[in-house]
């Protein structure tokens, strides 16, 4: 029984840091509030959904395959930028953004789209331009203001002469963990305490 624990316990801590390399990372998204609303078309059928919207703010995520990246997800840029009909979103394994209103994920964006994201050396996100095109339709753009895309900060919504939306402040990245490699690590934690109590328990049978 103690061998099987042990076993256990070597290939819960051993597996996550082995794949970290080939893993599918997520990392989701949520904007700052909005700071102001430019209507440029009041007939536009556009506009009573974002002025009832009670989600005045962007959320999303994005996810990517590490293992195409030089250094993993450390001090990296991911980049990606294709069209929806091209077929170059390699590496790009999916993602989805919501306003209150508009959805933007991979079947729904028609047009060019732009992913940059760096990362520090803890693999979290630092700076980062996000441009979805919807065509004719609404289009996003989410940007820390540091990067050669954009040095505008923080989001926009728009659509061609009908509707600007801003949040003038940056929004905030965070790492997502995998649901594998913490059922993995939740196994490795369970195994050793169960070691620790079965000899502590020997111990006070002695």
């Amino acid at each position: 029984m103690r061998k099987i624990a042990l076993t256990i316990l070597l290939f819960s801590l051993v597996v996550p840091a082995s794949s970290v390399s080939a893993a599918l990372i997520t990392y989701s998204y949520e904007g700052k509030s909005w700071d102001q609303m430019i209507i440029n078309n009041f007939d536009s059928f556009f506009i009573d959904p974002y002025l009832e919207s009670t989600q005045r703010l962007t959320t999303g995520s994005v996810t990517v395959d590490s293992s195409l990246l030089d250094n993993g997800i450390i001090d990296s840029e991911i980049f990606f930028r294709g069209n929806a009909y091209d077929g170059k979103n390699v590496g790009l394994e999916n993602f989805q953004f919501f306003d209150g209103v508009t959805t933007w994920n991979p079947g729904d964006v028609i047009g060019e789209w732009i992913f940059s994201l760096k990362t520090d050396g803890y693999g979290d996100v630092t700076d980062w331009y996000v441009r979805l095109s919807t065509g004719p339709v609404v289009d996003l753009d989410l940007s820390s203001g540091t990067t050669d895309w954009s040095n505008r900060t923080g989001d926009w919504i728009w659509t061609v002469d009908d509707l600007d939306i801003y949040s003038f402040a940056p929004g905030t990245w965070t790492k997502v963990s995998e649901p594998g490699a913490l059922v993995l690590l939740s196994l490795g934690l369970a195994t050793l305490m169960f070691l620790t109590r079965r000899r502590s328990n020997r111990a006070d049978y002695y």
